[in-house]
């Protein structure tokens, strides 16, 4: 009886192992595709809208698939107003000694002089007055241009709304795999942000502020039942969650996390590859907070690689390559007790959030190394780490990484 109850136990886990696979490979061409056609529905609309590959798709387990709509910007350009100054010429006296008396002038010469002055005075009050009318015409110009391209942002804002619903519903089908309880986020950071080049005289401003970040969130089940039939199109958008929010403020403990990955893979500092600028992040409600990280392993001199790691020498690409594959199992180790370490640092996110790094690897032709690595962990363990609750062996044996040799890390 004991045999066949390990028998069934064995054959369970089996399959939980089995459904809980993704294939890779499928799944990031699944989410190109879906990638480009999200890019290709939202740019028809708009000539304002950024290129494609600048969308950036993730599947992260145990929440789904996420696509992000990186911030994109807008250049607003009235050219100033042309004014001429006056153009004060005094006959019969020379240039630059229009207003100036001396002990040689005659009377005659010195009410010339005082006229001219008078004269040069009352034309720069003239040519103020119409600087003054020109900047009050100008600032106007610029404000009707301000309110249509508000207009017009509006109006492709809601246009975005709507090319991502179609989307949602016609198309996010395509990334397979997906289980049913899965969640297809859609994620536009504030767009339209405005740089503006005009001229409006001292003290003046054409800022615009941001319109807001627009999200849209909707399950793997409620897709496949409107796909078979069983919900409506208008009871399938009212199963996507949509949210229209201001920019969340940073928070103070995930920036010094990013700040400090940042520090200990610094090329000063690292022991395997280095990051350069901060990591980024985003927190989703309900599961926790992504950080994108991508890491390099050497600079290129002409033919020749210089590798932090190694110190001052240089290598060809034959021994670049065979120090990437080398350095992987530490790297990948000390990742993991980098995120024991100070991954309780963070203390915004609750127990059953999780810390995610999304980590995009450095470019190595034909390397043994993943493409790609995806590091989890649930806070509660960190916490419990930090609480000194939970052996760091445990804490690091909670930590899943996959990898991913199949994708793209550009």
């Amino acid at each position: 009886m004991k045999k066949l109850v390990l028998l069934i136990w064995i054959i369970l886990g089996c399959q939980a192992v089995i459904a809980q696979s993704i294939d890779e490979e499928k799944m990031n061409r699944d989410l190109e595709v879906t990638k480009n056609i999200l890019a290709t529905l939202m740019k028809s609309d708009s000539e304002m809208f950024f290129e494609g590959r600048n969308l950036v798709a993730d599947y992260v387990e145990g929440y789904g698939v996420i696509i992000t709509i990186p911030r994109h910007f807008m250049y607003f350009h009235i050219p100033p107003p042309k004014i001429a100054g006056p153009n004060i010429r005094i006959e019969g006296l020379g240039k630059g000694k229009a207003f100036i008396v001396t002990s040689e002038d005659d009377e005659e010469t010195i009410k010339e002089k005082k006229q001219a002055m008078e004269e040069a005075r009352e034309a720069e009050e003239e040519a103020m007055a119409e600087l003054e009318t020109e900047v009050k015409e100008y600032e106007k110009e610029i404000e009707a241009e301000m309110e249509n391209w508000g207009e017009n942002v509006m109006e492709q804002h809601e246009k975005f709304e709507e090319a991502m619903i179609t989307f949602l519903a016609d198309y996010a089908d395509l990334i397979g795999q997906l289980k049913p309880e899965d969640k297809i986020l859609i994620n536009q950071e504030s767009p339209y942000k405005v740089y503006n080049f005009a001229w409006v005289g001292p003290g003046k401003s054409t800022e615009k502020p941001e319109i807001s970040n627009l999200s849209m969130e909707v399950s793997k089940k409620d897709i496949s039942a409107f796909k078979g039939g069983e919900i409506s199109i208008e009871e399938f958008k009212n199963r996507i969650n949509i949210r229209t929010k201001e920019p969340e403020e940073k928070r103070a403990d995930l920036e010094m996390f990013a700040s400090i990955f940042k520090q200990y893979y610094s090329p000063k500092l690292t022991r395997t590859y280095f990051t350069e600028g901060t990591p980024t992040y985003e927190v989703l409600d309900n599961f926790g907070a992504i950080f994108r990280i991508k890491t390099y392993s050497s600079y290129a001199e002409g033919k020749l690689f210089y590798m932090p790691v190694l110190g001052e020498g240089k290598v060809d690409s034959e021994e670049r390559k065979s120090t990437i594959e080398k350095l992987y199992p530490e790297f990948e180790n000390d990742i993991k007790n980098f995120v024991i370490d100070y991954g309780r640092t963070i203390r915004s996110l609750e127990d059953d959030d999780m810390l995610v790094l999304k980590i995009s690897m450095t470019r190595c032709e034909d390397c043994s190394i993943p493409k790609s690595m995806e590091v989890m962990v649930k806070m509660d363990v960190l916490k419990q780490f930090d609480q000194q609750k939970l052996s760091r062996e445990k804490a690091l044996a909670a930590i899943t990484v996959k990898k991913d040799f199949n994708g793209s890390n550009d």
